[in-house]
């Protein structure tokens, strides 16, 4: 479990999420978490969605990374594999800087063992090279927000020998493990960390799926919180 600088509270947990995550194998606490009209509280700071509340309280105890998803870790295996999607990509190197990795993996289907191979061989200078020219496009940085170079060379160096085989997984179906990954993606030092930020909902069926066929078979630790608004510190806007 990670460090909480907010209170634990387990006996607020919705028994359904509570449920899903039993039988998934996954750790799943309620959180409290002082909240206002205009969101959730952090230190100083009010986030509207509570996804970037949980990772900024993250970040408070040391971890780097970013709430869009499984977009750092598709994000590392695209560049880990740049150089050679741009090679098989008959309309350029654009288009493969642009193009979902899910629709480059199925449509280059034919060469997912090399593919694979050159993810788990390619060094950390050329990964890094490669997301640099791949975060310059405002269509990535729209649809992956808040992923950092530092956080990719932080994830390359916690998944280590685990990526390729997260790789051999996503290709599997990547249309549909191209959805229903944590929320977070977080690193600190050498830790890993999937996190599912939940309030209300249950998980979703892609959500299931992608922890079960990927997250879980592949040993990335994983964890589910439930951010509930603490009673005590409930904050009204002044009127």
């Amino acid at each position: 479990m990670t460090d909480r600088m907010a209170e634990e509270t387990p006996q607020r947990l919705s028994r359904s999420l509570r449920r899903q995550c039993d039988s998934l194998g996954v750790r799943v606490t309620a959180v409290e978490m002082a909240r206002s009209n205009e969101g959730w509280i952090v230190g100083e700071a009010t986030y509207r969605r509570p996804e970037p509340a949980a990772l900024a309280l993250l970040c408070q105890s040391g971890w780097i990374g970013a709430c869009c998803e499984g977009g750092p870790i598709l994000l590392l295996i695209k560049s880990a594999c740049f150089e050679m999607l741009a090679r098989l990509n008959q309309f350029g190197r654009g288009d493969t800087v642009t193009r979902y990795l899910e629709a480059q993996f199925t449509i280059h289907a034919a060469h997912t063992g090399p593919l694979i191979d050159t993810v788990g061989d390619c060094p950390l200078s050329q990964i890094l090279q490669s997301f640099d020219e791949i975060y310059e496009s405002p269509f990535i940085r729209e649809n992956y927000p808040g992923v950092t170079r530092e956080l990719i060379k932080a994830l390359h160096r916690a998944l280590g020998a685990k990526l390729p085989d997260v790789t051999r997984r996503f290709a599997a179906d990547p249309y549909s493990y191209r959805r229903g990954w944590p929320d977070i993606t977080a690193v600190r030092g050498d830790q890993l960390l999937l996190q599912e930020v939940k309030t209300q909902d249950r998980l979703h069926g892609s959500q299931i799926a992608t922890i079960s066929d990927i997250v879980l078979p592949a040993g990335l630790p994983c964890e589910v919180i439930q951010l509930v608004p603490s009673v005590e510190r409930f904050r009204r806007s002044p009127e």
